[in-house]
């Protein structure tokens, strides 16, 4: 098939729905005119193919990684220093021609996008300088308390402190005093104790943004709906462990393995498959950190000792 524009149309759809907002990782160039951009995702990890030879022009998802000089060449390191933990904002195709663009985004970059945000170096800037701190961490033994009196001491006087993360995050004693002193002029959060309520100055508002009826009404549906779009097709959207995978639509026998991923599982299903004479029409493969997911549309339904060999 020839690469015109509406080969190029299709392309750009699926880069699009898979890569947008991915954060590029590594950055190979195994010949001259080739790149290979692996790229963290929603969906899980994707290699990005490129090559701009005469003979060869491409771009494509490939599952392997090809071989790699050992000193990456100069433009590869160029492309490391600029683009490494860019994200991709759009992949578009331009006026239905052959050519696609890359959009990336790299946290320098961020910061120009406006001249009226001010890049803060350190913690230590931010809590100095902040009118309004909003805090965003993880509640674990490293940040537990750790907005204390010490820390406290260092903001601003007048500033405001917004919690809406872990309570457990600030020290309630300090937070009391600093609200007494006027070294906070206010504390927001959505996790209350018996020691802020009805405290001057403390906001506490209530930890339900998932318990409205409407949004309890929203979450049944769509368990609903993703349960049965696994259950029908193998589909699995917003799980914990698992990638997220689309298969398509139900038209062979399909075989889904939920598995570990480690080498060699793939290969020993379908070794097993092909010693029973049954081809494979099309094979999806992904992962999310220990897990995989791999589906098998097949040209004939399996058999029992087929499956219990597999499992």
């Amino acid at each position: 098939m020839s690469f015109d524009g509406m080969v190029t149309y299709a392309a750009v759809k699926e880069f699009r729905d898979k890569l947008t907002l991915g954060k590029i990782e590594k950055i190979y160039q195994p010949q001259p005119e080739q790149l290979l951009f692996n790229i963290h995702t929603k969906q899980g990890k994707q290699k990005l193919f490129i090559s701009s030879a005469g003979n060869h022009s491409a771009a494509y998802l490939v599952n392997e990684t090809p071989e790699n000089p050992p000193e990456p060449p100069v433009f590869c390191m160029v492309l490391r220093k600029h683009l490494s933990a860019a994200r991709i904002s759009d992949i578009v195709q331009h006026e239905n021609d052959r050519i696609i663009e890359i959009i990336f985004i790299s946290v320098d970059h961020a910061w120009q996008l406006s001249r009226s945000v001010q890049h803060a170096m350190s913690e230590e800037e931010v809590i100095e300088k902040a009118d309004y701190i909003t805090i965003h961490i993880p509640l674990n033994e490293k940040t537990r308390g750790k907005f204390d009196k010490t820390m406290i001491a260092k903001m601003k006087k007048g500033a405001v402190l917004v919690n809406f993360a872990r309570g457990e995050l600030c020290d309630t004693d300090a937070i009391l005093e600093a609200l007494e002193n006027g070294q906070l002029r206010k504390y927001i959060c959505d996790f209350p104790t018996e020691k802020l309520l009805g405290v001057k100055n403390a906001i506490c508002l209530p930890h339900i943004g998932a318990s409205t009826p409407e949004s309890e009404d929203n979450c049944v549906r769509m368990v609903a709906s993703q349960l049965d779009a696994y259950l029908k097709t193998g589909a699995i959207k917003n799980s914990v462990n698992y990638p997220e995978a689309d298969p398509g639509r139900l038209i062979e026998p399909r075989l889904i393995a939920l598995h570990q991923n480690v080498p060699n599982v793939v290969s020993s299903v379908t070794s097993l498959i092909s010693a029973c004479n049954i081809n494979i029409e099309n094979m999806l493969n992904k992962s999310r950190g220990k897990y995989a997911y791999t589906c098998l549309d097949l040209d004939q339904t399996p058999d029992d000792e087929l499956i219990r060999k597999i499992e």
